[in-house]
């Protein structure tokens, strides 16, 4: 009989937290709930003293001093469980976006990614950035004057998240609108026009605490000189404004935010955007580090739903590979939410459903930000079959990654295709350790014999025989 795995594994998502580090630009740690945020969080965070009550809205603050992980306003680890509706502030009304909010949360999303300015190219209606009834973001065009229709309504959906535990990972200005590639309408504005707009915008919303940034979106990591600067200059206007949070840069497919040097100083988390198989990028980007230190390598973004060829498999596949090879977290898309007013059909497709019962099996375990990629296979020693090298995935890889925690009390394992017996070594665990097979359509569990070799064959409804393999010790080895 298949079991829920957060019942037969019931244990809080905030143990093993790392000590937190605040970026250099990042806010100081507030909590909108009665719990009361520690000045320093322990490096065990068993205690209570880093424990969210479960009636605390969690919201992405920090990163982790180890930097491989994010920290909500408490310092516990908080995986990052993402959406991409990017254009949902001028293709969406309120209610619509009442919905959407909603909807996501019940599903356990915790984080969206939005643009605060539209363009045809980003999902908007216009290149003008006005909103699907007319709706202009500033006033005589001036950026540095917000027009309250506007901005009023991002104010709503940042509102509407921050009531419901979503953190907003906003644009305030991105590859489309603002660089010389598109016809944006911030693509010639002066560094000095884009930082008072940054600090427009940083008055007009510093009193949500559920905010984080990111810049780019399709832009190259070797790009324009003054594109650079332009949305540098916006950043800068928002750290100026009272808004100091971290922040990232999204570039090209199979880029992360390291491989800029002039980006590279100024991120606080790395964004990992890959049209590969989603372990090579991850990979990559969990290995790159700036003047010796690791950032978080988080997956930002592959290939959405219902986009041409793409398949559940491919939506779990994704996910699951990043989250096994050292990724906090990852963002799931849909074609036919990214740019339109998302409709309860779309929000309810299989791939949503089926990356958030991965997202919940993984965050549910004890030390997840504590796992450590297997990528040298001392772990995983045998069966884990050939990496694919193709320009642009879509199917058919059936390569096995793994993590495993130091201590040996937890491995996450996931096999695209559990017919093929992996062999593991069994001295990596603790003693007396017990596996589970997990279903990543749906995150039910059944028992597992412990043992050094383990397959499956028990396809899903769709064919696939992909399934995660969740081992785990009371005691360390």
């Amino acid at each position: 009989m298949l079991l829920s795995l957060g019942l037969c594994f019931a244990v809080s998502a905030a143990a093993c937290a790392g000590t937190p580090t605040p970026s250099t630009r990042s806010a100081t740690t507030t909590t909108t709930t009665t719990a009361t945020a520690p000045a320093t969080a322990r490096a065990d965070a068993s205690s209570p003293r880093v424990q969210p009550r479960a009636t605390t809205k969690r919201f992405i603050t920090r990163v982790s001093r180890n930097g491989r992980f994010f920290l909500d306003q408490l310092g516990a680890p908080i995986l990052v469980k993402g959406d991409s509706p990017w254009a949902i502030l001028v293709d969406a009304s309120r209610a619509r976006m009442d919905s959407y909010v909603a909807t996501r949360r019940s599903q356990g999303f915790n984080t969206v990614l939005v643009s605060l300015l539209g363009n045809t190219a980003n999902g908007g209606p216009a290149n003008n950035g006005r909103t699907y009834d007319g709706k202009l973001p500033f006033v005589g065009g001036n950026p540095r004057r917000l027009a309250n229709a506007y901005w009023d309504r991002v104010a709503h959906f940042i509102r509407e998240c921050r009531s419901r535990g979503i953190t907003v990972m906003a644009y305030p200005i991105d590859g489309w609108t603002g660089t010389s590639a598109y016809n944006g309408l911030a693509r010639s504005w002066s560094t000095t026009t884009a930082r008072a707009y940054g600090v427009a915008v940083a008055r007009r919303l510093s009193g949500f605490r559920n905010v984080i940034w990111s810049v780019g979106g399709d832009y190259p990591s070797g790009g324009n000189q003054a594109d650079d600067a332009r949305m540098n200059a916006v950043l800068a206007g928002l750290r100026a404004g009272g808004m100091n949070r971290i922040n990232t840069i999204q570039f090209t497919p199979d880029e992360t935010s390291l491989d800029s040097r002039y980006w590279k100083p100024k991120v606080d988390f790395s964004f990992v955007y890959s049209y590969v198989a989603s372990y090579r990028m991850v990979q990559r980007g969990y290995g790159q580090t700036r003047s010796g230190r690791h950032l978080p390598a988080l997956l930002g973004e592959t290939h959405y739903e219902n986009y041409s060829g793409v398949t559940s498999r491919y939506l779990r596949s994704q996910a699951a590979w990043a989250l096994t090879s050292g990724s906090p977290g990852d963002f799931y898309g849909s074609e036919d939410v990214w740019d339109e007013a998302p409709t309860s059909a779309a929000l309810n497709a299989t791939g949503a459903r089926q990356v958030s019962a991965i997202r919940r099996v993984f965050g549910r375990q004890p030390g997840w930000n504590r796992l450590i990629p297997d990528f040298s296979s001392t772990f995983i020693t045998a069966g884990r079959g050939t990496r694919d090298t193709s320009g642009e995935y879509f199917s058919g890889n059936t390569y096995v990654t793994g993590a495993r925690k130091a201590d040996g009390r937890l491995a996450v394992i996931y096999l695209p295709d559990a017919s093929r017996r992996i062999t593991i070594d069994q001295s990596k665990m603790g003693r007396g350790y017990t596996a589970r097979w997990v279903n990543p359509t749906n995150g039910n569990s059944v028992a597992a014999t412990e043992r050094a070799t383990y397959s499956r064959n028990s396809p899903h409804g769709d064919g696939a025989n992909d399934w995660l393999l969740v081992l785990r010790s009371t005691r360390a080895r």
